[in-house]
């Protein structure tokens, strides 16, 4: 609804929410201060096209293919291409 997406979006933490093939369907404000990549250009892009300039595994698809919770540090790609740590914790949830 536009309520949990605007709820969604204040959260103080980054966050992103994927569909069930990995593809970004949300990607809250303070996700786009840190990776310096705004919701608009994330929306049903893969979650590593979003953090890396080439394809690499995420949290994110290691908890889709296990259907667990997932808990890791793993750097990304900052928006001037270094290298930054970020502390993942993925979720699974069916719906």
């Amino acid at each position: 609804t536009t309520q949990d997406l605007t709820l969604f979006n204040s959260l103080p933490v980054p966050a992103f929410s994927v569909d069930e093939a990995g593809r970004i369907i949300a990607w809250n404000k303070a996700m786009s201060q840190l990776t310096g990549r705004d919701s608009a250009e994330t929306m049903g892009r893969r979650a590593w096209q979003c953090f890396y300039s080439a394809r690499q595994a995420t949290p994110v698809d290691e908890a889709l293919l296990i259907g667990a919770e997932v808990e890791k540090e793993q750097s990304f790609d900052g928006p001037d291409g270094e290298a930054m740590e970020m502390a993942w914790t993925v979720w699974p949830i069916s719906g």
